[in-house]
């Protein structure tokens, strides 16, 4: 890969230094290294990985400056790593490939710019805190297959106003929705009121629980 097609895919205007430096200091799986116009990624035994595929098995960018506003993860990462993208304020816009099956805890805590994100339909798991103090987070879509969210994912997402739970979701943490002061309604598809009810954690932290519903 180029230095200008890295420079693309992750939105900063000098990635160099903050990759050959960051990137190898803090990240225990893989490091990118740029050499003149190239850039190549190695794992942690040296051997030279596909960087354009990006067969890496967590994501955590340390590399990437905390002022970036829009950041496209590659194909291939399966996990959005813990505390990943923690207190990128300026943070926009996030795209996340069909590749990814979980999003750590606090992956986007503070994020407080990022107004909505689509989970891919691959996720099963969103872990705790993953989106917490998300102020601006309007809308966030869930697919269906997915099996838990952890408690306080959506702790004090202010701005949240509407929610769809998909029918495969077996677990929903405590506290998943508390100061979520916006929120006018959560909807459980495929579920009767009393299945949610019974479900451990009700209400999540929600205060008014006529906004709670079945579809």
């Amino acid at each position: 890969m180029t230095y200008e097609e890295l420079k693309i895919l992750l939105d900063i205007s000098d990635p160099v230094e903050v990759l050959e430096s960051a990137g190898r200091k803090h990240n225990k799986d893989w490091f990118v290294v740029c050499d003149g116009g190239d850039c190549h990624a190695f794992d942690k035994h040296g051997k030279e990985l596909d960087i354009k595929q990006a067969k890496i098995k967590a994501f955590n960018p340390y590399m990437v400056s905390k002022d970036i506003k829009k950041i496209v993860v590659p194909d291939g990462v399966k996990r959005i790593g813990d505390h990943a993208f923690y207190s990128y304020e300026s943070l926009k816009s996030v795209e996340l490939p069909i590749s990814v099956i979980c999003i750590g805890d606090h992956a986007f805590t503070q994020c407080r710019s990022l107004k909505r994100i689509d989970i891919p339909p691959n996720v099963k798991v969103i872990y705790e805190n993953a989106f917490e103090h998300c102020s601006s987070l309007e809308s966030i879509a869930l697919p269906d297959g997915m099996w838990t969210i952890k408690h306080c994912a959506f702790y004090k997402c202010v701005s949240l106003k509407r929610i769809e739970v998909p029918e495969s979701i077996c677990h929903v943490g405590e506290y998943t929705f508390y100061k979520c002061t916006s929120l006018e309604k959560v909807v459980f598809k495929g579920k009767t009121m009393e299945q949610v009810r019974a479900m451990a954690g009700y209400p999540w932290g929600i205060e008014d629980e006529s906004i709670i519903k079945c579809a």
